[in-house]
């Protein structure tokens, strides 16, 4: 892979300091938090701060006109834009998640979803604690589909909310590793009686 060069930080254009940033996230959410980082970088032609709360939750503050940026639609697309490899396809569907499924099997909630026109059926996912963006496509999900039929997740997924059945899940999950043990010690006593 090529990496694009870091873009240069246009530092005539920040405004505000670092502790100007951090009372200006804490007024926007009405608490004093306690921030792990505080960055200063280049996103989508404006100088912002991303700031971490050590819960995970990233803030950001525009560097030249000290305004707090919500996470919202507009900034998620953004995100996505950042990370897509292509000018984004027309967004056939947007809507926030609060439960992981099949398209979404794991990762952190709530979330937004995009779904693009696009042939290859592209989805991208916008965590809104943290502005972590992740993309799949009908193959990636068919490969999460077969993967989760190995380790069980898709079951997971299906059970979630009944402990009753995934009581059940996990008898039966228990029960087949005893009938395969116990077949494969009986194969490899039959063999040792034939030699």
């Amino acid at each position: 892979y090529l990496h694009p060069r870091p873009q240069e930080l246009p530092i005539n254009e920040v405004q505000i300091t670092p502790k100007e940033a951090v009372r200006i996230a804490e007024h926007s959410i009405g608490s004093e938090l306690k921030f792990t980082r505080i960055s200063l970088r280049n996103f989508k032609r404006m100088t912002i701060y991303e700031l971490q709360t050590k819960k995970g939750k990233v803030l950001r503050v525009d560097a030249a006109e000290g305004k707090f940026i919500p996470m919202n639609k507009e900034l998620a697309t953004k995100l996505v834009a950042e990370h897509f490899p292509t000018p984004l396809p027309r967004i056939s569907d947007f809507r926030q998640i609060k439960d992981h499924d099949l398209s979404y099997p794991a990762g952190p909630l709530p979330a937004y979803r995009f779904e693009f026109e696009h042939k290859h059926g592209f989805e991208s996912h916008v965590a809104i604690k943290s502005g972590a963006v992740s993309h799949n496509d009908h193959y990636t999900r068919i490969r999460n589909i077969i993967v989760g039929l190995h380790d069980l997740s898709i079951l997971r997924l299906l059970f979630k909310d009944n402990i009753f059945y995934r009581f059940l899940l996990i008898l039966l999950a228990g029960i087949s590793s005893i009938a395969a043990l116990s077949g494969f010690y009986l194969a490899t006593m039959r063999k040792r009686k034939r030699a």
